[in-house]
């Protein structure tokens, strides 16, 4: 052991570490100089650091070499510990440790450069077989003053990175670095890493995959030395020289377990995980991480159950190809638009009805047997190919492109909408092309394209002078097939018709032909529908061939009447259609009409010989100029014209692009009866149908009307009129006001009628509470409203049940509501107390008389109607006769109105302050003046200006908007037609 006097030379120094062990207590410091610690006594010691290590930090108070050694101090019994091998060894490295034993000769040397760095030593317990390590600090020791975390730890999600950001007291000095640690398993074991940054902000992430459902994550931030360190967790504590976990031993937080999916199939979790959606083998997945995935490809995963995809509500596009599905439930994933499925083990996809959207389908090679695709009317894409289908209906799926279903040899037959386009379609595909190609179809060439069952089919045969060899069609099933003349008096139910071996079909009037797929007429062979019969098509994608003849007598009309027609086959020529009406060839014109939407007028149809009708549309025809029928060309006989349409048979939607708010003369497009009420629900328009019926010169509106309230007629009912009652009949047109950009005939609003031999008759409506009012006189005049009780309808405007009086005429009689004119007014269910309105006008002074045209529900059992006249101050019980009176020329409406109760005394209308009524709501004026009529109303502000004025109202019910003037109080000035005045007060 070296003397006293070679331990000052060597300028030793002793941190002193104070040690509490259960056997006994003991101090351990190092001796030396360059601290300033000469002799046992003053020995510098070390203090408690992280874990069980001991710490001491220092600045050196003179540069060279120093030496140095350990001092253990065990209740004063003195050792000293130096190198291993008891010789002096060099030190300088920092981050390196160092053994040491027992020795009385021999020190750790360090070189210190200058006295501005500090020098941080550790040992890791203190106890009688230590290790040292050093750091130097080229500079200021920083320490960790504050650590924050996002996101919080109440909010941390499943499988999400956790941000640490550090703060530090000051920026690091070279050779110190900061770095976080953290576990999710208690200290079981941990991972530490550096965190990055400069100044005094430090960042490091704990990774997604520690966060996993349910885990219980610790961590700490602290410094050490950046030179010559290997951490991990075993030696974190070793090699620490500062730490915060604000106050406590750890921050830590738990990973919400809540709002999962469970992923039973661990080959789909491992798939999930691969993609960054899942983060750790537990059987489940967070919820928030998948539902707003929308591409997700798990193919070649093995997944033998992909319970769990559930969970991804966003999912566009799915592909699980090559798998080990058995089973696939796609029915809870709303958006799914392309699934790919080949190369599993699937026998069924029933769910796939749950998506009428899906485009894309893909299930080659898998065991399907039968595959359900009725309810996928979007898709493009359908290749079925290498399964163990037996059947397959593709029929409806309008859309579909590209189809594939080879190799699967017990498939005979597929259902499709159009054999033609299937069977002509490509049969193999330059890959180069794909999609450009506009159909690409390809099947086993044992495999037949039909539009019905291929082994269930019925042929109309000479045999017995004419029968069915399989049993008549009437289940819509078979394909039928007429090989022979065929005209019998019964309906056809079938799948398909086809009409060849030039047979000549004629459906006689009343019967009708259903079809759930195309109707084929051979060259050679025809089809012809006799009047009053239909061909009704359920399939909208149909495709028919071949042209058939429509007859479609008119009303009897005279000479120089019209008809609004429709066509119901395609490709049919004006003037091939009616040959015999007026046409003009120089200067052109013509008696063939088109209705203008933005004029409100009929345009001439220039030329109608090169000129065919337009699907879905309406055109006005006058009669043929001359016929032999006796007395038609002299205009005194009516003719009812055999209207002949020939073409393809129209099926399909029919849709017309419109203007808003215009009038638009359209047409039934089929042929077969289109349901009126089917219409007006099917489309946004104002619920009313306009019929053209009007002989040529006669007085009144040439428009009968319809809506869910029911209908009233022209002048010309009785002789040839149109009553509508529910139906539009082939080859009819009609005027109606569109509310949308779009009117539509669909198939959907197909029927067969076979009871239906007038133009627009049908079957009676459900039950309402009607009148049917007409307005006569002695030269001919004719107007009918229609008052309705109905559940729906309001006192106001209802589209569908409110019909505008068209306003073609200058005498009429309709119901007044807000003070405009309706044929057809529907109200809420009756009530005895109701009173309505009426309006009258005519421009010939004289004298009119109204009356009940007919009635139902309530009023056919015996309740009364009444007709009040408040200019001759008189009360007619209608039910009993009709009323007459003398009108002057002009527009009253306040002399009438319609109640159910008797008045026990007539009394002289009041005008006072309480009969008038005034109210605003939404910034309309209401004014009500009871039973008196208004002849002006002025609208002042409190400053007296005139703010708004109607005149010549002539009502007692009428409403002013538009008020410019708001949130003020107005005085409202009603002056009667006797000049009585009545103001009131009104806050707008």
């Amino acid at each position: 052991m070296k003397n006293s006097t070679q331990i000052v030379k060597r300028n030793y120094f002793i941190p002193l570490l104070l040690l509490f062990f259960a056997a006994s207590f003991g101090q351990n410091g190092i001796i030396g100089t360059a601290f300033g610690a000469l002799d046992w006594s003053t020995t510098n010691s070390f203090s408690a650091g992280a874990g069980s290590s001991r710490i001491y930090t220092a600045t050196p108070n003179s540069t060279g070499d120093q030496y140095f050694r350990l001092v253990r101090n065990w209740s004063g019994d003195y050792s000293q510990f130096g190198p291993s091998g008891c010789v002096d060894t060099p030190w300088n490295s920092p981050g390196v440790v160092y053994g040491m034993s027992v020795c009385g000769s021999g020190a750790f040397v360090i070189n210190f450069p200058n006295m501005t760095d500090n020098y941080v030593i550790k040992t890791p317990n203190g106890d009688a077989s230590m290790d040292l390590l050093y750091f130097r600090i080229q500079g200021a020791i920083s320490n960790v003053s504050t650590v924050v975390q996002s996101p919080l730890a109440t909010n941390v999600p499943l499988c999400s990175e956790t941000t640490v950001t550090a703060t530090l007291d000051a920026a690091l000095s070279t050779g110190q670095a900061v770095y976080l640690r953290y576990t999710n398993d208690a200290w079981s074991s941990s991972t530490v890493v550096a965190m990055t940054g400069s100044g005094t902000t430090y960042t490091a992430a704990i990774p997604s995959l520690v966060n996993s459902a349910g885990a219980n994550v610790s961590y700490y931030v602290f410094t050490s030395g950046d030179t010559g360190v290997a951490l991990d967790g075993s030696n974190a504590d070793f090699y620490t020289i500062n730490l915060n976990s604000n106050g406590g031993s750890n921050y830590g937080y738990t990973v919400s377990a809540a709002g999962t999916t469970s992923i039973p199939d661990a080959n789909f979790e491992q798939a999930l995980i691969d993609l960054g959606l899942d983060c750790s083998l537990d059987g489940q997945v967070f919820t928030s991480n998948i539902s707003g995935v929308t591409y997700l490809d798990v193919s070649n995963y093995n997944i033998a159950d992909l319970t769990g995809i559930e969970g991804f509500t966003s999912l566009y596009e799915l592909t699980c190809e090559s798998n080990l599905l058995t089973s696939l439930d796609v029915s809870a994933l709303p958006t799914l638009r392309n699934l790919s499925m080949l190369g599993n083990q699937l026998v069924n996809a029933s769910d796939l009805k749950a998506h009428p959207n899906l485009a894309y389908l893909d299930c080659d090679d898998n065991l399907f047997t039968s595959i359900d695709v009725s309810t996928l009317t979007n898709l493009t894409d359908l290749y079925c190919s290498g399964n163990q289908l037996t059947s397959l209906d593709v029929r409806g799926l309008s859309n579909l492109q590209y189809f594939e279903c080879t190799n699967n040899p017990s498939l005979s037959c597929i259902l499709v909408d159009d054999v033609a386009t299937a069977n002509t379609a490509t049969t193999t595909i330059a890959e180069q092309n794909y999609p450009s190609q506009p159909y690409y179809y390809a099947k086993d060439a044992t495999a037949k394209y039909s539009y019905c069952d291929c082994d269930s089919t019925t042929t109309w045969t000479s045999a017995s002078g004419g029968s069915w060899s399989n049993g008549i069609p009437t289940t819509g099933t078979y394909a039928a097939i007429i090989a022979f003349d065929y005209s019998e008096a019964a309906n056809i139910n079938a799948c398909s018709l086809t009409v060849n071996t030039n047979a000549n079909v004629t459906i006689p009037s009343g019967y009708n032909v259903t079809l759930n797929a195309p109707l084929i007429v051979e060259t050679g062979s025809s089809f012809t529908l006799s009047n009053n019969s239909n061909l009704v098509q359920t399939n909208k994608n149909s495709v028919n061939s071949g042209a058939i003849k429509v007859n479609r007598n008119s009303n009897p009309l005279y000479r120089l009447d019209y008809t609004m027609w429709s066509s119901p086959v395609a490709g049919q020529n004006l003037l091939a259609f009616s040959p015999l009406t007026s046409v003009i060839a120089s200067p052109p014109s013509s008696r063939f009409y088109t209705y203008d939407s933005a004029t409100d007028l009929y345009n001439t149809v220039v030329n109608p010989s090169v000129t065919s009708f337009s699907i879905g549309s309406g055109y006005l025809i006058r009669m043929p100029n001359t016929d032999p029928t006796a007395g038609y060309d002299a205009g005194t006989a009516t003719l009812s014209y055999p209207g002949l349409f020939t073409g393809v048979p129209n099926n399909g939607d029919v849709t017309l692009t419109v203007a808003s708010g215009t009038y638009n003369a359209i047409g039934n497009p089929y042929p077969s009866v289109v349901n009126a009420n089917d219409f007006i629900n099917g489309n946004s328009t104002d619920g009313t149908l306009y019929f053209w019926r009007k002989t040529n010169g006669a007085s009144g509106t040439a428009y009968a009307s319809y809506n869910l309230v029911g209908a009233v007629v022209t002048s010309d009912s009785g002789n040839g009129g149109i009553t509508p009652k529910g139906h539009i009949q082939v080859g009819q047109g009609f005027i109606v006001n569109a509310t949308s950009t779009e009117l539509k005939f669909t198939n959907a609003m197909r029927e067969a009628t076979p009871t239906s031999i007038q133009f627009l008759k049908t079957k009676k409506a459900v039950q309402q509470d009607r009148i049917w009012l007409n307005l006569t006189n002695a030269s001919g005049v004719f107007s009918q409203a229609l008052i309705g009780y109905i559940d729906g309808a309001t006192v106001g405007v209802d589209n569908g049940y409110d019909g505008k009086y068209i306003n073609d005429s200058s005498i009429a009689l309709t119901s007044n509501i807000n003070g405009e004119e309706y044929t057809i007014q529907g109200r809420p269910a009756f009530d005895a107390t109701d009173v309505v309105p009426l309006n009258f006008k005519t421009d010939a002074a004289g004298d009119y008389t109204i009356a009940i045209d007919h009635t139902d529900g309530l009023f056919a059992a015996g309740q009364e109607v009444y007709l009040v006249d408040k200019t001759t101050n008189t009360e007619t019980n209608l039910k009993s006769g009709s009323y007459t009176f003398t009108a002057a020329a002009g527009v009253d409406n306040a002399r009438f109105t319609l109640k159910y109760q008797k008045t026990l005394k007539v009394i002289a209308p009041v005008f006072n302050d309480d009969s008038v009524t005034v109210y605003r709501n939404n910034g309309t004026l209401f004014v009500n003046s009871g039973a008196s009529a208004i002849q002006n109303i002025k609208v002042y502000d409190m400053l007296g200006r005139l703010i708004a004025e109607q005149k010549k109202v002539k009502a007692n019910t009428t409403i002013i908007s538009n008020l410019k003037a708001t949130h003020q109080a107005l005085i409202v000035k009603v002056t009667s037609e006797d000049n009585k005045v009545v103001n009131k007060k009104v806050v707008n």
